[in-house]
């Protein structure tokens, strides 16, 4: 008997080692999916960091060329020198600028005309062009007209005595 319970003892811890084993297959199992997901999650973040990345350049790239672009316009107000206010002059030259606004309202309006003077020259050639064509219609009529042998005044009496 002692061998009996000797083998359900062993049958016992055997059963424990299997149970044992089966928990961790499960839990290597468990782990593996959770390798996985994390692998997925990190693949994601690489994706993302990447994209990230490409925008963080060009607005880096995008950054210098306006950094550029200020510090040639600072240079260009530092060749200009010191800019001073005069109220005094700006005065004289708003007072100068209203003396010649009538005069820049007749300019604007005469560039007005001579735009409509061009225009109307166009046309004026145009029914120059077209008047040639009719007169020359006309003669060509009167041509026909007196091959025919056609006299308005024999015409009008014999209408008359009709």
């Amino acid at each position: 008997m002692r061998e009996l319970s000797e083998a359900d003892v062993r049958s016992a811890e055997i059963d424990t080692e299997i149970r044992t084993i089966e928990d961790n297959i499960e839990k290597n199992i468990l782990d593996r999916k959770d390798i996985k997901r994390s692998l997925d999650s990190i693949n994601c973040d690489k994706s993302k960091r990447a994209g990230l990345m490409r925008n963080l350049k060009a607005k880096l790239e995008q950054k210098n060329g306006i950094q550029a672009e200020m510090e040639g316009v600072r240079k260009s107000i530092e060749d200009l020198g010191l800019a001073e206010y005069d109220p005094a002059r700006f005065d004289e030259i708003a007072s100068k600028i209203e003396e010649i606004q009538p005069q820049i309202i007749d300019y604007e309006s005469l560039v007005i005309r001579l735009e409509e003077l061009s225009e109307k020259e166009k046309e004026l050639k145009g029914l120059r062009e077209e008047r040639m064509i009719c007169v020359k219609t006309l003669q060509d009529l009167n041509e026909n007209l007196a091959g025919l042998n056609y006299d308005e005044l024999k015409y009008t009496q014999l209408k008359r005595e009709k």
